[in-house]
């Protein structure tokens, strides 16, 4: 079993875990309140849904016998929502123990054994048995005494009739009609509070339409609802929208004899058999050994080791001030080995909670299915999505971020890269498009890429719009970077016209900028005739970071250490000068020379810097020229608040432990302006 079924798997189980628990819960509720005559439809809803969901995900992996008993169980449900079956504690008994077989297959899967039970074939006859209990008789004619016109009877659902069936038997309930009106503009929130009070005072059975004549700017509703409160209760609810409420006819008069319950056979739970089958009763142990916690949690966790990595850094600072004036003994000693104790347990835990905040991009890569589904059905276009790398990690704040600018990535290749089916024939390519997605991890940065087999991009298109803008001189001698930058130009499309898809150039520049705010790079590449890639590349995290502290005037900057390649101590020979631009020289290669200040469009002296720090994003690098590279440190990265941040090119600020803040530089922004020459 490959790697990726492994987390499918494991992903599959947990999901189950928490599906089994909910419908337990909900079947010992049922219980409870069939043995008082008066099982709850919402509960047995409830109940309904898990078993369906259960089907849905045990379909998709292949359980056969996992999803045939989901399904016979939900029958049985269906069954008791429409009254064709008796809420009776037997037929409680056969559903949990249904929910038992259920995790004992779920049990042999974690194991690692075939997901197969010899008694689950007998145990479904016994559900379907359950299922085929006698409903309650009459037809929509029973109904009549209600007052309710014809055809408002007729299109009731075959549940909303059994409902209403039950409440009539009920001398407790009340059934009342409620008619209410709202005007067009806003009859959707005027019904969903007129819903929401009148839950709290019973059950709300159905929602018409009214039948009699309605004005042309409102919208009149008939409700049926079912209270044991009392009409007076149900009018105090609706008063204050307005609604008429009426009592409707039948029920068991008070004191009347109680209807008899029908009861079905008692069947018979499977009989507990070994470990291998279904969970025993004393087992109390869960499926699998994940649990769910909210993304609000972990952050007030990461910030706490944040606060405890600033701590270290002034421990760090008590002790080397001891050591100075007492030397390497004594209390300064004893203090020196506490912190490299402290240092080590604080690295693991730092190490534990960003793998917990760590997430596979297949959960993002999923969702892009259903949404590829809408977009081909807007667009008409035939395209197959691949996808490989579904396994590599990300922080979950990052993943939730990336979601809409993947999902803008994916709409431009179909819209502006694949090409009409009619048209790909006519070129001798394959009827059908294909896009793929790759994601890959690189040292501490994820490159995903996606890429399109379609027409690419027209370098004539884009040359003469950025002519018709102004944007570059005509004739001017741009390289494909050059050119390709000009399409995350603000306002900037190639598009004659406007679809629902694209075409208005409000997409791209937005694209680079939601990137960027993930400290990552975005990059185009594409052949004519032969497809468009788009790669971005991000940081596996933005939390706690190493960082190379740095120099530059008098001023102390924070490197991120994951965009570090290397540093050196630049001699005169290294340095030189192309186009009126300094370089590196560094092994046959030529790297941009800039100094940090001013790219940050600080007015620094020009002299021959003293270092040169190398960094690298995907496969672009530059050289930043620093004055004196002073030390590494783990830093947290804070914001800068809400008016610093729109600053380019810092990434936020970080607290040393001696009462120093620093600026941590966003280099990927910054090696973006370097290549554009702001």
């Amino acid at each position: 079993m490959s790697r990726a079924d492994d987390a499918g798997i494991r992903e599959f189980l947990a999901e189950a875990d928490e599906i089994l628990e909910r419908v337990t819960e909900g079947l010992l509720s049922l219980e409870a309140s069939a043995a008082g005559g008066d099982p709850d439809p919402e509960v047995i809803n409830a109940i309904f849904r898990g078993a369906h969901s259960l089907k849905g995900l045990s379909g998709m992996l292949g359980l056969a016998q996992m999803t045939d008993l989901s399904h016979k169980m939900e029958s049985l449900l269906d069954a008791l929502r429409m009254g064709q079956a008796a809420c009776s504690r037997e037929v409680v008994d056969l559903l949990l123990a249904g929910v038992d077989l259920l995790k004992g297959l779920c049990g042999r899967l974690a194991a690692g054994h075939s997901p197969e039970d010899p008694r689950v074939a007998p145990f479904v006859e016994q559900l379907l048995g359950a299922a085929r209990g006698e409903g309650g008789a009459g037809g929509p004619n029973d109904l009549a005494e209600l007052g309710l016109a014809p055809e408002a009877i007729q299109v009731l659902s075959e549940y909303e009739v059994h409902r209403l069936r039950e409440t009539l038997k009920d001398s407790r309930r009340t059934l009342c009609r409620v008619v209410v009106g709202f005007p067009i503009e806003s009859f959707d929130t005027g019904l969903e509070a007129l819903n929401a009070a009148l839950k709290e005072r019973g059950e709300i059975i159905s929602t018409l339409p009214s039948a009699g004549a309605v004005a042309d700017d409102r919208l009149d509703f008939e409700l049926l609802v079912g209270t044991k409160e009392g009409i007076e209760a149900v009018r105090s609810a609706c008063a204050p929208h307005g609604a008429r409420v009426e009592a409707l006819g039948g029920g068991r008069p008070p004191g009347g004899p109680e209807p008899a319950a029908r009861e079905p056979a008692a069947p018979k739970p499977p009989e507990e058999q070994g470990s291998g089958g279904a969970a025993a009763d004393g087992e109390l142990r869960s499926l699998s050994q994940t649990i769910r916690v909210d993304l609000a949690k972990l952050d007030a966790l990461m910030n706490l080791v944040g606060e405890l990595v600033l701590t270290k850094g002034r421990i760090q600072i008590v002790g080397t001030q001891l050591r100075e004036r007492l030397g390497f003994s004594g209390e300064a000693l004893e203090l020196s080995k506490v912190h490299k104790e402290f240092e080590r347990r604080l690295s693991e835990l730092q190490q534990s909670v960003m793998d917990v905040r760590m997430v596979p991009l297949g959960q993002l890569f999923s969702k892009l299915h259903r949404v590829m589904r809408r977009i081909l059905q807007e667009s008409g276009k035939e395209v197959d999505l691949e996808i490989t790398g579904a396994e590599t990690e990300l922080d979950k704040l990052i993943v939730e971020d990336l979601s809409d600018p993947l999902v803008h990535v994916v709409r431009n290749a179909v819209d502006h890269g694949i090409e009409p089916a009619e048209d790909r024939e006519a070129s001798g390519k394959a009827r059908r498009g294909k896009i793929r997605i790759d994601a890959q991890q690189r040292g501490n940065h994820v490159a995903i890429t996606v890429s399109d087999d379609g027409r690419g991009l027209s370098r004539e298109k884009i040359r003469r719009k950025a002519e018709e803008r102004g944007l570059v001189a005509a004739g001017a001698a741009l390289d494909d970077r050059e050119l390709f930058d000009l399409v995350f130009l603000p306002g900037f499309s190639t598009k004659e016209e406007v679809t629902e898809l694209s075409g208005r150039g409000v997409g791209m520049d937005v694209l680079r900028k939601n990137v960027s705010r993930l400290s990552g790079l975005i990059e185009l590449g594409s052949e004519a005739g032969h497809g468009t890639s788009v790669t971005i590349s991000l940081p596996i995290t933005l939390a706690i970071i190493q960082a190379l502290l740095v120099r530059v005037e008098q001023q102390t900057y924070a490197i991120p250490l994951s965009s570090v390649l290397e540093t050196l101590a630049l001699e005169a020979g290294q340095v030189k000068v192309l186009e009126g631009k300094p370089v590196l020289r560094l092994r046959d290669h030529t790297l941009p020379l800039v100094r940090v200040d001013a790219v940050l469009g600080a007015n620094g002296h020009r002299e021959l810097p003293a270092y040169a720090v190398v960094v690298g994003v995907a496969e672009k690098r530059v050289a930043f020229a620093v004055d004196d590279l002073l030390t590494q440190q783990d830093v947290v990265i804070k914001s800068l608040g809400r008016r610093l941040r729109a600053i380019r090119g810092l990434a936020g600020a970080t607290d040393l432990g001696d009462q120093r803040t620093v600026l941590v530089l966003d280099v990927a922004a910054l090696m973006e302006d370097v290549f554009q020459g702001r």
